[in-house]
């Protein structure tokens, strides 16, 4: 039977439960008060696109976090008395009574999704909602002594603080997690989720020559959306990128509270992922199918806050998943201004466009109705109309990312998946109807009107032009974007054009650009680094 810890302060007791529950955080409310003039102002949500949290190779938050915002707390990020007395008479019980059924539920080792081994793991929401409720109670061993690591996955990180006060942040994912427990415990969902670690053997460098697709070429259409948030606006069926860390879930335990730890806190299934998930490499992703949503929410980094129940009405395949499918995949991080250009080399960008391929690839696993394809069913069962995917500023927030570089590497590579690597000319040579190239955007800016324009433009320019480019073209004409010293190195960005016009005006077939036989060489800049970073960079 659980026991409660009484020893150790930093572990889970009940002291430290109680005290986290009734913590007002006095010093952070004087802060906040001091700068705002008021701790009763719910803060609206944020529309700044960041989507990673700042973590170091043991997977906690680095102490140059000071890219959150101002952090405005309020009362209703904690429990009132009410909902404490009535988590404690119930609700705690029942996650107690819910952790003790693990080995009725779970009679037999979960597999491990294990670096370059392409496989998958599906377990019923109940089996998860069991293993979440021992991760509460902090049952799970340390088993991080070897690399490669596996991602922490007891709550212990969010029942107290290093600061020795609860913090906003922790508070309101921690109130996520409660009311994900509450619902499950009243009404236990019957579905499944599937978590598929996909691994490209192959990878691309974007020639023609390795084309495998039939039919003729396209540069897959883009929808761009401002205003809304990815995972409250996506199409039924789209495949939503979750902006990851290598860890999967990334500071979801500890202070981290941007896009993937977010998404992993209104979706708590996500985040028995890490129970079972080494860390990603260059050429993998982790596709999640099933994964429910629990709670809606306000605020983003430290003004994110709880707001309200959620009723995910997503239909279900044949298999129980929610027809939701996420797509975890890590950008390289650029945190430091002084490696910022480093992202335009041709290794750095060939990583990227691999690393978003691995995860656009269509999935024979949550790609079927069945999860997974048996003979009888491999007829009619496969989707042969990819799904659109729904992205946006992907690695472009705390890890330095550049807006339009990083819509560019997306954009090619939705274009050319299922067309050019070994990898899917082996599964188009089955008896099911090739698949077509390429998977349209759907592309959220989270606010930044402008680089929705300049998306829209350019995408026009590049269909409606009377001549057709090679994706290997446009991947020249970034390598040709920086300007670089007599050495080869890259020592500033042109100062007078965007990457997008550059493309653009390279490319341009019209008559007042036929007698320019290469590119234009951009003029250097002279502006400084914190200058130019402040448009196509997020600070």
């Amino acid at each position: 039977m659980l026991q409660w810890n009484e020893g150790d302060s930093a572990s889970w007791n009940i002291s430290a439960l109680e005290d986290f529950l009734d913590s007002r955080a006095t010093t952070e409310v004087a802060a906040a008060l001091s700068l705002s003039g008021s701790a009763n102002t719910t803060p609206p949500r944020m529309v700044e696109p960041d989507g990673d949290m700042r973590m170091n190779e043991d997977n906690k938050a680095t102490s140059n976090c000071d890219y959150y915002h101002t952090q405005v707390l309020t009362d209703a990020q904690f429990l009132s008395p009410t909902e404490r007395d009535r988590f404690f008479k119930v609700v705690l019980p029942k996650i107690q009574e819910l952790a003790l059924r693990l080995p009725e539920l779970v009679r037999k080792p979960i597999p491990f999704l294990k670096q370059q081994q392409d496989s998958a793991v599906t377990l019923s929401q109940e089996q998860i909602a069991c293993l979440l409720a021992n991760a509460f109670f902090c049952t799970f061993p340390c088993r991080n002594t070897t690399l490669p690591r596996y991602p922490s996955i007891n709550f212990s990180s969010l029942f107290y603080s290093e600061e020795g006060t609860c913090t906003s942040t922790n508070a309101a994912k921690l109130r996520c997690l409660l009311h994900y427990f509450d619902r499950v415990t009243t009404s236990m969902p019957d579905g499944a989720v599937t978590f598929h670690r996909q691994v490209l053997k192959t990878p691309v460098t974007l020639t023609a020559a390795e084309r495998d697709a039939t039919g003729d070429f396209r540069y897959v259409n883009v929808k761009v959306d401002i205003d809304n948030p990815l995972e409250d606006d996506a199409p039924l069926g789209a495949l939503q990128l979750d902006f990851a860390n290598k860890v999967i879930g990334g500071g979801v335990l500890d202070r981290g509270a941007v896009q993937e730890e977010i998404r992993f806190v209104i979706c708590p299934e996500l985040i028995i992922s890490r129970l079972f998930t080494q860390q990603l490499q260059d050429n993998e992703a982790l596709l999640i199918k099933g994964a429910e949503r629990f709670s809606n929410y306000n605020g983003y980094a430290r003004t994110f806050e709880w707001h309200s129940d959620h009723v995910d009405t997503t239909p279900r395949d044949k298999l129980g998943r929610r027809r939701t499918e996420i797509c975890a995949i890590d950008a390289l991080p650029f945190k430091f201004k002084d490696r910022r250009l480093e992202q335009f080399g041709e290794e750095y960008l060939m990583r990227e466009i691999n690393k978003a391929l691995a995860g656009f690839r269509l999935s024979p696993i949550t790609n079927s109705e069945w999860g997974m394809l048996r003979p009888e069913q491999e007829e009619g069962s496969r989707l042969q109309v990819a799904s659109l995917i729904a992205t946006g500023n992907w690695g472009c927030g705390a890890f330095g990312g550049h807006l339009q570089l990083k819509f560019l590497i997306q954009w090619m590579a939705a274009s050319v998946c299922a067309g050019y690597t070994r990898d899917d000319a082996a599964s188009n040579s089955t008896k099911n109807k090739k698949m077509s190239m390429g998977r349209d955007l759907i592309y959220y800016t989270y606010g930044l009107d402008e680089l929705g324009v300049e998306i829209e433009d350019f995408v026009k320019t590049m269909q409606t032009t009377t001549q057709f480019y090679e994706p290997e073209r446009i991947m020249e004409m970034i390598l040709q974007y920086p300007i670089k010293s007599s050495r080869g190195r890259i020592i500033s960005l042109p100062e007078k054009q965007s990457l997008f016009e550059y493309i653009m005006n390279a490319l341009d077939p019209s008559p007042s650009n036929d007698s320019l036989e290469s590119p234009p060489l951009p003029v250097a800049s002279t502006l400084s680094f914190e200058t130019y970073t402040s448009s196509y960079f997020q600070s």
